[in-house]
Parts: C-alpha cells; structure tokens; sequence
C-alpha cells in the first residue's frame, strides 16, 4: 500500500483507530494492576 493511500486510509478510520488503541492501552493497564496486586 502507497504510503499516500494509507494516510488517507488513517484519516478516514483515525477515530475507530484511536478508540480502539484506547481500549486496549485500557485493557493492558487493568490487567498489569491486577497482575501486581
């Protein structure tokens, strides 16, 4: 994929993207302080 293409790509899908980076950034946190209690 041309690298103009996926920043277009990226534009059209960057708020799905973002959410779903947040929820696991989310997921990843809750696991690591529970794995520590």
């Amino acid at each position: 994929m041309e690298i103009y293409d996926f920043k277009i790509f990226l534009g059209n899908h960057e708020k799905k993207l973002l959410l779903l980076v947040r929820l696991i950034l989310v997921d990843l946190i809750g696991y690591l302080l529970w794995k520590t209690r």
